[in-house]
């Protein structure tokens, strides 16, 4: 089994580019709506030494970006609105009663702030969908449909990606994580060799 996954740690390597999923990404723009805790801080920690590091770059994808941009609006700028207008905002509504209002709009605007503001530090990579991944892409149970396009930008373009998603058990790609489960696993297999 080929098999690159690490635990992140004080002394892990920042030079080479580096895919962050969405959670890690959402936690570093809005902190208030992530787990305080300190396993998610050092995934911060890390994307800002990848960050302020001048041989080091962050990858993004089109369906990363769009992917991040909608879990922001749904997990985060959509409750904001709810608290501050003293309302609900139900699943089906969100197109007619939220993305009208002036609300979403500062909050977009945000949001393409933050990444911009990143821009000298980001490399804009894409997968070109073709019908092999239609078909290829349930050889990989574990991983949504989004997930298995990041693991071929990653695999493909020898990309790391840093994630806490435990379904990033896959062979021929490098994986950074503090997810003690998919750590386990990757330990379990290295041991079966030995046995």
């Amino acid at each position: 089994m080929d098999f690159d996954i690490k635990r992140i740690e004080k002394n892990t390597p920042i030079k080479g580019v580096f895919f962050f999923d969405t959670m890690i990404w959402l936690s570093i723009l809005a902190p208030e709506f992530s787990e305080d805790n300190s396993r998610m801080n050092k995934y911060i920690g890390f994307f800002d030494k990848v960050y302020n590091d001048p041989h080091s770059k962050i990858a993004v994808s089109s369906l990363s970006i769009s992917e991040l941009t909608n879990t922001y609006f749904r997990v985060v700028a959509v409750r904001m609105y709810e608290k501050e207008n003293n309302t609900t905002v139900h699943h089906n509504e969100f197109k007619t009663k939220y993305r009208t209002t002036a609300h979403f709009k500062d909050q977009y605007q945000i949001i393409c702030d933050e990444i911009d503001a990143r821009s000298d530090s980001l490399i804009y990579v894409d997968h070109t969908l073709e019908q092999t991944d239609l078909v290829n892409a349930v050889n990989y149970p574990s991983l949504d449909f989004n997930d298995y396009c990041y693991y071929q930008i990653c695999k493909n373009q020898g990309i790391t990606i840093v994630t806490d998603d435990q379904d990033f058990f896959v062979e021929k790609l490098k994986v950074l994580t503090l997810n003690s489960r998919l750590m386990d696993r990757y330990y379990e297999e290295l041991t079966k060799g030995l046995r």
